[in-house]
């Protein structure tokens, strides 16, 4: 009967190949390594459906991403072949003190998305943005073939905001969650938050950047979305953590002194359910 290899240069499992199964050693198709001279950050990845590989991070001195060292502090977003050679980077920023970064990234076949935050003054490509504060949350779009701008989003106020998680649905559109100080406007106006971080879910329609919905969950301590998933239905999952009394749509929730929280929203926003300890 067959039996499992033993990588001896036989074929114990009787399926006409020697030393495969646990024996074979993958092969390498590619490595990237960004040489830079700060600390430098990894911080999301994507995929697409021809194996192209998206990351997003941050660095904090010159770095080599494939095509010669970069001067200064960015957050970044690039594009690697399935071999690992450089199709495109894009930076943002230039704060040595790290407010400029890239937290997440999602793929498709016709946008890739980055979640993240910069600060001071910076042109991703549709005109200048302004930070309110240390840094404002951004969403920024662009086409994966070359990196080239199609929209982002950037909102904040006077203190510190970030976009943590961002997704695609199914029918194209931009989801994303973070947190905000005071108050944001994510494109329908200025909303107001009440204690020292408040979470935000928000969707964006990924032709124009044009606001569909958001949501914001404000105590009185402080609420975070950390990360979220899309489902094939456009359902939208979002985790993250909360440290004061909140109702997230289905009844006051208490944490304790903080808490993790798993929230559903449906396509257009509406609460589906929570689950928080």
């Amino acid at each position: 009967d067959p039996i499992a290899e033993t990588c001896d240069g036989t074929d114990e499992d009787c399926d006409g190949v020697i030393d495969d199964g646990l024996c074979s050693t993958p092969a390498l198709a590619g490595e990237v390594f960004i040489e830079g001279s700060g600390v430098d950050h990894v911080r999301g990845i994507a995929f697409d459906a021809a194996g192209n590989v998206y990351i997003t991070g941050a660095v904090t001195g010159p770095a080599d991403f494939g095509d010669g060292a970069s001067s200064g502090a960015h957050g970044y977003v690039a594009s690697y072949a399935p071999s690992g050679a450089l199709r495109w980077k894009r930076l943002w920023g230039s704060s040595s003190s790290g407010y400029d970064y890239g937290q997440d990234v999602a793929a498709s076949a016709d946008k890739v998305c980055v979640a993240g935050a910069f600060a001071g003054t910076f042109d991703f490509g549709g005109g200048a943005r302004v930070a309110g504060g240390f840094n404002d949350a951004l969403v920024l779009c662009l086409d994966p073939a070359d990196g080239s701008y199609l929209w982002d989003r950037a909102f904040g106020e006077t203190l510190s905001e970030a976009a943590e998680g961002v997704a695609i649905s199914s029918s194209g559109d931009v989801v994303a969650t973070g947190t905000f100080e005071n108050s944001a406007d994510f494109g329908g106006g200025a909303v107001a938050g009440q204690g020292f971080n408040d979470a935000f879910v928000a969707r964006w329609s990924g032709a124009t950047g044009a606001l569909q919905w958001a949501r914001t969950y404000s105590g009185t301590g402080s609420e975070r979305g950390q990360q979220l998933a899309v489902d094939a239905a456009d359902n939208v999952y979002v985790v993250g953590a909360f440290s004061s009394i909140i109702d997230f749509g289905g009844g006051a929730r208490d944490p304790g002194f903080m808490a993790p929280f798993i929230l559903s929203l449906d396509a257009t926003g509406d609460y589906r359910w929570d689950v928080t300890q």
